[in-house]
């Protein structure tokens, strides 16, 4: 039924993002009466529907029953299908993806205040430890590194850089160098953030 199939597609993102869905509503700054997809990029969610039509067909085909083996399909079908797009757009035949230790940033300020701020463009390599005033998305997977009101953090900037790099999309309002952030000496805000937080 359909609210089972809502809770396999909801292990499938986590599986997919290493976050479930409410949380990566959460990050996203996504209000929890809206659905993930509307903030997706279009062909995240192409994916994922293909992916969730490959399981209904071999749901019937492989004759699957049950939450645990229906998951598991799914599962493997939306790695499939994010396979293909990545290979797909992948720059090279092979790429080292480098291990990165990603740590959460900090949320400072709620992403409305922060997209709302006073703000500045900087480079990419002057903005670690400032207050983002915008999305930072990759793809793929099409989740995003940084969202406004997040202390950009070098782990951040250094999968951005990694992406721009190796090909992947990264999908940001300003230009690839560089990254917009608050303007903290000319925000109205800028005296009810405890120092300790920056």
């Amino acid at each position: 039924n359909d609210k089972s199939f809502a809770v396999i597609r909801s292990k499938g993102d986590q599986a997919l993002f290493h976050l479930n869905t409410a949380t990566l509503k959460r990050k996203m700054g996504i209000p929890d009466k809206r659905p993930l997809a509307d903030f997706l990029p279009t062909i995240s969610i192409k994916a994922k529907d293909f992916a969730a039509e490959m399981t209904s067909v071999n749901v019937q085909s492989k004759d699957l029953h049950g939450e645990n083996s229906i998951t598991k399909e799914h599962i493997d079908n939306l790695i499939h299908a994010f396979e293909k797009l990545s290979k797909k757009h992948r720059k090279s035949e092979e790429t080292d993806i480098p291990s990165y230790h990603y740590s959460y940033p900090r949320m400072i300020v709620p992403p409305r205040d922060a997209y709302d701020a006073p703000h500045k463009i900087v480079p990419l390599t002057n903005c670690i430890g400032e207050i983002s005033a915008e999305t930072v998305m990759a793809y793929p997977p099409g989740i995003p590194l940084v969202i406004p009101g997040e202390i950009i953090t070098d782990d951040a900037v250094k999968l951005i850089e990694f992406y721009s790099k190796e090909g992947g999309e990264v999908l940001k309002d300003t230009p690839e160098d560089v990254i917009k952030i608050i303007d903290r000496p000319n925000w109205y805000l800028k005296d009810s953030i405890p120092l300790s937080d920056l």
